[in-house]
């Protein structure tokens, strides 16, 4: 069963460290957190109670942050039995932090042990004999009778008569200090209230811990009795001093145990022999007595050290990919500080088998020690001919046919390297080309000529063979479609014959078939028939065409069909504007303008805004899909827009929308198709994810309805049969929307328009399947009564007026 607790503490270094860490709940203060801590591993510290498992941190922007267990091979949840995971759970470590450096601060030392139960017991040992009991909560009852002090934790209470007989007793507490933990000394008696103080300030004397409070009452008990309280108190004071060379050494190990690197702490301890041959014997047993501890820690380093190299080398060998990625990361942090000779031909070997599995050329180990280079020597001058063939001894034989075979084989090994690197930074540079060439074919596509669009793509098809499959299939399909679409010839270059005529009997039935008797004297006029057609007759000055009316015949008979002769298909942008006029073509081009002007304007910032939410939702998406190993977002082709971008932030700051720390939206106004649920905006692309782009333009737009248009959310029904949305009347559908993530190119808007536009005036028009069934579906919906049609895209709100007439669709565009 997964645990969904959230983990909020871990330890640093290794599972067997003590150097705890608590993760900020907030996203602002957890971006400072990665900074600070930018070179460390977190784990799941066995001095926590934890499973030892390395941790990552989770960044959430509509929830708390917390660890979260790294995923096991095959996605198998983690069996972790930690007891505590709130911020508490780390106190005992922090305490001894904290003591251990008041410890130092006063030129003492002592002694740590961790008793079960892990977390709530502490026991300090203090170099002349006094020893003390931490007690972080009550799960063990303080032995008052035994040889150390307790100190009571939170919650902790003292037994009956135990004040009565103690003057005070010692409390400890941690409070939260920004991204830390601070502990507090507090002194309880029966006199007076408790008072707490931080453990810095507290003193230490050969009684042990002494507290400015503790100090007040034992000089209060003192008074009638002791003649001299002063010298008393000085006594109790004093502390036993420690050279500053013997201070920066203790602390020097300790850090080195705090890192948690093995070979730092052995060499640490194999070059202290002579430092400690200098020192006096009143310091020279605290230095050893720090030794000592380090040697100790050391030993169960080394063991568990020894145990992941094995292990890596075993899966080496094995030939077990992830493990050794997995292995080589742990092994690669335990020796950041060095690593002996065999730990080095370990890790090279992995190095080599990971390259190897990454498909990279194998890179010789480079030495530390750099070879000197061989001396140079002045070249003599050249040997005549003569004088060579009059010295036989000293010419050398010219070399045999095996030699300079082999001479041919070393200098081609010798520059393999060099050619594998430029093949692969040619490649490297063609692929940056050709996303270029296609962002730039995308986005200005309106803008570019027949001739530009063809010369980019006769670079686009040099460039992408050259890129290979280091482009991704989407890229390869478009660059495709592209390459295609420019190679075929251009309109005034084919023959007029290959232009679809319709047939004579189809003529025919429309010469003789009578128009409908109007319903109304208002409806006899053609612009009283189609009142859209007429405004735009009014703002554009020439009159758009009605598809699939007798009265546009003769325009449509020029549309060349995909199925038109010799097999070309003419592009879908160039149809669409040559059926609609220049005069709509212009219209919707100022749209566009005019759409993205709007949308800065409304939300500033806003692509930049919606990038930075993506990012930490991909990081949520890859924690929830175990086969997603990264949360990199790849690269989209086109990028996102400002229209898309500040619609779905006002669709999220409206509260139309909602989406969940892993990136899944959940409407939250408009009806959804049953059984409803939620819409990923990221899907898996190879090692990450990419955006889908279709879903987030979807869904901005069917909230437009709501915050734009003023629908009542109950009227609008999102993916309701094949459009992706519909908006009813008391039930009646009156508007269709369709989205799509681009204007041009495959599954674009003029794609569909185009599709729709020829069916309306041929039904049997060959088209793609989904644009067949939209078509149906369209005209089946507009058999009760008229409707709306509204396409959309980036910079893209096209809307028509759709009817049933005599069994065929009809479609005028509205003014844009």
């Amino acid at each position: 069963m997964r645990d969904t607790r959230l983990v909020q503490t871990a330890v640093i270094g290794d599972e067997h460290s003590d150097v705890p860490v608590v993760l900020p709940t907030e996203a602002i203060e957890l971006d400072a957190f990665r900074r600070v801590h930018g070179h460390d591993t977190f784990w799941c510290g066995l001095l926590l109670g934890g499973c030892g498992t390395q941790l990552t941190h989770k960044l959430y922007v509509d929830r708390q942050c917390h660890f979260q267990h790294r995923a096991q091979l095959g996605g198998t949840p983690h069996d972790c039995r930690r007891p505590k995971v709130g911020p508490s759970s780390a106190d005992h470590l922090y305490v001894k932090a904290a003591m251990s450096h008041s410890l130092l601060d006063h030129g003492r030392t002592g002694r740590f042990a961790y008793p079960t139960p892990v977390g709530s017991l502490l026991d300090v040992d203090l170099d002349d004999g006094v020893a003390l009991r931490v007690h972080m909560d009550g799960s063990v009852a303080p032995d008052w009778a035994g040889g150390r002090t307790p100190v009571l934790g939170p919650g902790v209470m003292p037994e009956p008569g135990v004040l009565s007989r103690c003057p005070y007793v010692y409390r400890v507490r941690c409070e939260s200090d920004g991204a830390d933990r601070r502990a507090w000394i507090g002194t309880q008696s029966l006199a007076l209230p408790t008072e707490w103080v931080p453990l810095a300030d507290c003193s230490w004397s050969e009684n042990g811990l002494i507290t400015p409070a503790a100090t007040d009452i034992l000089r209060q008990q003192a008074a009638p009795t002791s003649p001299a309280p002063a010298r008393a108190e000085q006594e109790l004071h004093r502390p036993g001093a420690l050279p500053e060379h013997v201070v920066r050494f203790i602390r020097g190990l300790e850090a080195a145990q705090r890192a948690g690197t093995v070979e730092h702490v052995r060499r640490l301890c194999e070059g202290s022999f002579d430092f400690l041959d200098r020192l006096d014997l009143a310091v020279l047993e605290e230095a050893e007595e720090a030794l000592d501890e380090a040697r100790s820690w050391l030993a169960v380093h080394e063991d568990y050290q020894q145990r992941v190299f094995a292990d890596l080398e075993a899966a080496v060998r094995e030939r077990r990919a992830w493990d050794v990625r997995s292995q080589l990361q742990t092994a690669s942090a335990l020796t950041r500080r060095g690593a002996s000779a065999e730990e080095q031909r370990v890790l090279a070997v992995a190095r080599a088998f990971v390259r190897r599995q990454d498909h990279l050329p194998d890179t010789p180990p480079q030495s530390l020690l750099q070879p000197l280079p061989a001396p140079r020597f002045r070249r003599a001058p050249a040997r005549t001919t003569v004088a060579a063939w009059l010295d036989p001894i000293r010419r050398e034989p010219p070399p045999s046919a095996p030699q300079r075979k082999k001479e041919r084989e070393r200098s081609q090994q010798a520059a393999a390297p060099n050619a594998s690197r430029r093949e692969r930074q040619e490649r490297r540079a063609a692929l940056r080309r050709a996303r270029f060439i296609l962002d730039h074919l995308d986005t200005q596509r309106l803008h570019l000529s027949a001739d530009e669009q063809r010369e980019l793509a006769r670079e686009l098809e040099t460039v992408a063979d050259v890129a290979g499959d280091w482009l991704s299939a989407d890229e390869q399909r478009d660059a495709r479609y592209w390459i295609r679409k420019t190679s075929r010839p251009s309109k005034k270059d084919r023959p007029n014959p290959a232009r679809r005529e319709l047939a004579p009997d189809v003529r025919r039935l429309a010469a003789c078939r009578p128009h409908p008797p109007p319903r109304s004297s208002a409806a006899r006029s053609p612009d009283s028939a189609f009142p859209a057609a007429a405004a735009v007759t009014r703002a554009t000055g020439s009159a758009p065409a009605v598809y699939g009316c007798r009265s546009c015949a003769s325009r449509t008979a020029d549309w060349v069909t995909p199925s038109a002769a010799g097999g070309h298909m003419q592009d879908d942008g160039a149809v669409v504007r040559e059926l609609l006029g220049d005069a709509w073509w212009s219209a919707v081009l100022k749209q566009s303008d005019d759409l993205t002007r709007a949308a800065q304007a409304r939300v500033p910032q806003a692509i930049t805004r919606l990038n930075a939410l993506l990012q930490a939702w991909a990081v949520g998406f890859a924690a929830v899909r175990a086969d997603v190993l990264s949360p990199f977002i790849a690269a989209s082709r086109r990028g996102l827009g400002a229209d898309e971008s500040a619609g779905f932030l006002t669709a999220l700051d409206t509260r139309l929308l909602h989406v969940d720390s892993a990136g899944f939206v959940r409407p939250q106004a408009f009806r959804q198709k049953k059984p409803g649920g939620r819409y990923a905006l990221f899907s898996r692309n190879g090692s990450g994810v990419s955006l889908n782009l279709e879903y987030l333009i979807q869904l901005t737009a069917a909230a437009e309805f709501i915050s734009l248009h003023k629908t009542a959310g109950h009227d609008v029904c999102f993916e309701q049969g094949e459009f992706d949305a519909v908006v009813e009347t008391d039930g009646v559908p009156v508007t269709v929307m369709e989205a799509k993530a681009r204007i041009q190119g495959p599954d674009s808007l003029t794609g569909l328009l185009a599709s729709l536009l020829a069916m309306c005036e041929n039904p049997g028009t060959p088209a793609s399947r989904n644009h067949q069934r939209k078509y149906a579906a369209l005209r089946k919906i507009t058999a009760g009564a008229p409707v709306t049609l509204m396409l959309v895209a980036e910079g893209a709100r096209w809307t028509f007026d759709a009817a049933t007439a005599h069994g065929r669709l009809i479609l005028t565009p509205r003014p844009q």
